[in-house]
């Protein structure tokens, strides 16, 4: 049930943020893409926890870093920061 729940959450995020791209309001883009990352970190976690890889520590790590890069690639003064999260 809460499996469900979390991917509708998921799609509604992503609906979103595809609709404030196509509508080009920057300011709820903020919030809907700031969110996107870290839902699919909790589901990448919440799928896998059975299974205790190394590739998940790394995929997290990689997830984790992915949303730093598109938090600071949101304002103008993080694109070398957001670059740097991106190519770590």
């Amino acid at each position: 049930m809460f499996r469900n729940f979390f991917f509708v959450l998921l799609g509604f995020a992503f609906i979103g943020d595809l609709y404030f791209i196509i509508v080009g309001n920057q300011e709820n883009r903020l919030f809907t893409k700031s969110l996107l990352m870290p839902l699919l970190f909790f589901g990448y976690f919440l799928e896998s926890k059975k299974q205790n890889f190394k590739i998940n520590k790394i995929f997290g790590l990689g997830l984790v870093l992915s949303f730093s890069g598109d938090f600071f690639l949101l304002y103008n003064w993080g694109f070398l920061v957001g670059l740097g999260s991106f190519l770590l």
